[in-house]
């Protein structure tokens, strides 16, 4: 659980260097799991991954099941990158 949390955020945070942004600029993140005995373990990889001085609003939502069997959790990201860093994806910043 705790590596796919991982993959989750190092993917959030690829996407968003890609346009000049950082997980500081993140404002929300909803995390979709399936069992709520992984809730500590999520919780764990957020405290680490979003320890800034302002974290983001953090949603968490137990579910049925998703996407894919093999998942056992998914991220909804919302990130606000300030205008004098942001550039399209893959143009050099």
């Amino acid at each position: 659980m705790s590596r796919q949390t991982e993959m989750c955020f190092d993917n959030i945070e690829r996407l968003l260097r890609d346009v000049g942004g950082t997980l500081d600029d993140l404002v929300s993140v909803t995390t979709w799991f399936i069992d709520h005995e992984h809730l500590p373990l999520i919780q764990a990889v957020h405290a680490a991954r979003l320890a800034g001085d302002h974290p983001p609003v953090s949603t968490s939502v137990i579910v049925a099941g998703l996407g894919d069997p093999d998942f056992l959790t998914e991220l909804t990201a919302v990130a606000v990158a300030p205008e004098e860093r942001f550039h399209p994806p893959g143009a050099a910043g």
